[in-house]
Parts: C-alpha cells; structure tokens; sequence
C-alpha cells in the first residue's frame, strides 16, 4: 500500500475523534439554541443525525471504490484543473458560501436557503467526480480541495461570536494560533506528499532500468 492508502487513526484513534467531534457538535448545539430560542423536534434531530451517519458511510464506501479502481478505467485525455488552481477555487468558494450562507439566513427564506445550500453541494460533488476519473488527478488535488476549505475556516474564525465570554486579546491569539497551525499542517502535508509523489514516480523508472542493464549485461556475455 501506498502512504497515502494507509489509514492515519487506529480504533482507538477513531473512537477519540469521534468523541471529541460528538462533544463539540453537543456544545455547537447547546449555546447556538440559547440566543435563537430554537427547538427541533425529537424526530427532527434523529433523521438529522441518520442523514450524517448516512453520509459518512457513502464517503467511506466511495473512498473505498475509488482505491480499488483499474488506473485502465481512468480517462487520460481528460482535463483536470491544476492542484493550485483547484484549491485558489476551493478557498473562494467555501469562503463565499460561509459569507452567503450567514449574511442570508436572515433575510433568505430557510427553504430558499437549503435549497441553495443542496444545489451548491450536488455540484461540487458531481465536479469533483468527473475531475477524479482523469489521469492528471492527482493526491495534490485532494489536498488542495481541503486545504481551501481548512483555510476558510481559518479566517472565518476571526469573524465568529465566541462561545464563551473572553478578552480580545485571548480571542485574537487564540485565532492566530489556529490559523497558523492550519498554515503549517498544510504546508508539511504538501512537502510530505511531493515527496512520496516523487518516490512513487521514480520506483518504475528504477525497476524499468534496472530490468534494461540486466538485459543488456545478458546479452553482452560470451556463449561457453
């Protein structure tokens, strides 16, 4: 398997982030209901977290298939954007959705809203799956989708009501500090990763001119 095909997290790896996130999605819940006064239903809040689950398994089984994909059932003629290009527009559109998605929600009519926001989602999806099937799709590629989404919130931080009352100051560093770790993690995700592109790139021209010597030194031997 290749670096990038072995899982990052074990079990317990999983079970922690999987805690964390329940706990932080609890706490979302809790303070962003107090302000609103908003209340969903028992059923409401079940199917919601029926459709999450749904999701995950569909990214899992989908990343799965893609792996096991044939490199033959690729398209090498087709176009895919370059990896930078591709997170530049990454960065701008989720910036644009979070900016329209909070300056609408007040003056958009919620199914309006929902409808733009499924729309907005269909479309990515059924681009980045005609993009993925080209030969030129790279791991790059996937790195700058996240890392265009990782980086808007980064700076959507900057704009975000705290959950809890703090100082401007322990507000401002805590949001650099984050931002800054965000900057970092791609960029030695982005070093790591031309590195094993390079390694994996140059395993068959290695095999291939070892295999070339070999058969030139064969057939340079004197017949006994």
């Amino acid at each position: 398997m290749r670096p990038g095909d072995v899982p990052w997290l074990g079990r317990i790896g999983v079970t922690v982030t999987a805690i964390l996130c329940a706990a932080g999605t609890t706490l979302n819940f809790a303070r962003s209901r107090e302000p609103s006064g908003f209340a969903a239903s028992p059923t409401q809040l079940l199917v919601s977290a029926l459709v999450v689950v749904a999701l995950a398994g569909l990214a899992v089984f989908l990343g799965r298939r893609t792996h096991r994909a044939r490199p033959e059932m690729r398209d090498a003629d087709g176009w895919a954007p370059p990896a930078p290009l591709l997170g530049l527009a990454s960065l701008v559109l989720t910036s644009a959705f979070v900016t329209a998605w909070y300056a609408g929600r007040n003056t958009i009519p919620p199914w309006v809203l929902a409808g733009l926001v499924v729309a907005g989602y269909v479309v990515a999806v059924a681009l980045v799956a005609h993009w993925s099937r080209r030969l030129r799709w790279t791991r790059m590629h996937q790195l700058a989708l996240a890392g265009g989404a990782l980086l808007t919130y980064a700076w959507h931080g900057f704009v975000t009501r705290p959950f809890l009352p703090t100082s401007p100051a322990v507000r401002l560093t805590s949001h650099v500090v984050f931002a800054a770790g965000a900057v970092v993690v791609l960029a030695v995700a982005a070093v790591r990763l031309r590195a094993d592109l390079r390694d994996h790139l140059a395993r068959p021209a290695a095999r291939h001119s070892g295999a070339s010597t070999d058969q030139i030194s064969m057939s340079c031997r004197s017949p006994r």
